[in-house]
């Protein structure tokens, strides 16, 4: 997946580089595009160091660069192959332009171009934020169907205390993970990953999830039991340590057993070998037995 980050001019502009590595940390490509505002804050090195990739600051080629066409028609061909532009933080100037359509740069270009859900998460001053035109122009966005995720209250850069800071990391980069479909199913699940047979691997009984109980309602198969990392070690270390006891007996009695039939036959006082004379019992015992049965069969007695 691929994103656009848009940062504007800000003093919030700084945050936008921990936007970058949670995004990331999901498996989101970002594109970086910067106004000329937001380079009075945060240096496009930042980012471009963050992302592994170019940050785009200016709608052509710089004076120094070469002109091309790729250069002219960039912004066309960014928001074709992009799922979401998120502007954070997004000020002021920068709504009003998006509300009215105006395109005077290249992320205010790339908005009109492109087809994907737009993400606003204004930052300014308190006074700037409850203003009536603001108000009026995020309106106006919602009505369009940009998603505008309210700015925090508290202190501000500016001295004042009220609503204009920018909205939490965390809250921001959930947004544009429910926009772009990622799940945290398993978030919080200890899952056991094995290499082989589990054979007497016993886990203890937990509580069953909502999901689980879904799944039971719905007749699917899903996992029962849960165990901690701790209660796993236990187990698997009782049920190694029993499988060892076992393989040391049988081993122990196979040494017995080799042992004996190594060991010569002790002769006793009559001089008759133990060893011998217990094999020699048991064999004319054995032989005694099936001439009685043989016996009994052919009717003699």
């Amino acid at each position: 997946m691929r994103v656009v980050l848009g940062v504007t001019g800000g003093i919030a502009a700084y945050k936008a580089a921990e936007i970058v590595r949670q995004l990331q940390d999901r498996g989101v490509e970002v594109q970086v595009v910067m106004t000329r505002h937001a380079r009075e804050f945060v240096a496009p090195l930042t980012f471009a160091a963050l992302s592994g990739r170019k940050v785009i600051t200016e709608m052509f080629a710089a004076a120094e660069g070469q002109p091309n066409v790729d250069s002219a028609i960039e912004h066309i061909a960014v928001a074709e192959g992009i799922e979401a532009v998120l502007i954070a933080p997004a000020t002021a100037n920068v709504l009003a332009k998006i509300a009215h359509g105006i395109a005077d740069d290249f992320l205010t270009t790339l908005c009109l171009a492109t087809k994907a859900p737009i993400i606003v998460a204004p930052a300014m001053n308190v006074n700037m934020w409850e203003n009536a035109v603001t108000q009026q122009n995020v309106q106006v966005l919602r009505s369009r169907g940009v998603k505008v995720i309210d700015p925090d209250e508290g202190y501000l850069a500016c001295g004042m205390t009220g609503a204009g800071r920018l909205a939490s990391v965390e809250a921001i980069v959930h947004t544009i993970a429910e926009t772009l479909g990622i799940r945290d199913d398993l978030k919080g699940e200890t899952v056991l990953v094995t290499a082989g047979r589990t054979d007497g691997l016993t886990l203890s009984r937990r509580k069953m999830t909502p999901a689980t109980e879904t799944a039971k309602r719905l007749g699917t198969r899903t996992p029962r039991y849960r165990a901690s990392p701790r209660q796993v070690f236990r187990d698997m270390r009782s049920t190694g340590q029993a499988a060892n006891h076992a393989s040391a007996g049988v081993v122990r009695s196979r040494s017995r057993a080799t042992k004996a039939a190594a060991r010569p036959t002790a002769t006793t006082a009559s001089g008759r070998a133990s060893g011998t004379f217990h094999v020699y019992s048991s064999l004319r015992k054995e032989t005694n037995d099936a001439s009685c049965r043989s016996g009994f069969r052919s009717g003699s007695g």
